[in-house]
């Protein structure tokens, strides 16, 4: 009875691993793939809702799909004050996910001239990641 309980364990552990891995490389996989132009503008219209779970959401989903249409209205956020700190932080950190210049710029802008010590201090920490993890920026970017 025993052997029979763990032969039923192990299938489906097995099985467990096999779908996740397989879900996870789908889910996962290559962005062009994934994002049809109608979810690229689902992902835009969710970071200018006014439900403040919709936003963080499709903050996340801009920064770890890359997705270059979204850095307008994550700078946007990034620059809204009325915009909790966590919030304006995760656009920060998208915007550092996607790599884009423009947004790399008004990371930069934040960290040199905003009047909120905090979005100054995370902005100039971001902005000098990036400097140290792209070495070739400041040459393409001066």
């Amino acid at each position: 009875m025993k052997i029979i309980y763990l032969k039923n364990i192990t299938v489906f552990v097995l099985v467990l691993l096999i779908t996740s891995n397989l879900f996870g490389k789908v889910r996962l996989g290559d962005k062009e793939k994934l994002m049809s132009e109608n979810n690229i503008k689902s992902y835009v219209m969710g970071l200018k809702s006014s439900n403040v779970g919709l936003v963080k959401s499709c903050i996340h989903y801009a920064g770890l799909y890359k997705i270059e249409e979204t850095v307008k209205p994550l700078v946007d956020i990034l620059n809204d004050q009325s915009k909790d700190f966590v919030t304006r932080l995760s656009a920060a950190m998208s915007i550092y996910n996607i790599g884009n210049d423009y947004g790399l710029a008004a990371i930069k802008n934040l960290s040199e001239l905003s009047k909120e010590e905090k979005i100054r201090e995370v902005c100039s920490a971001i902005y000098h990641d990036y400097l140290d993890n792209n070495k070739d920026y400041l040459s393409t970017n001066p």
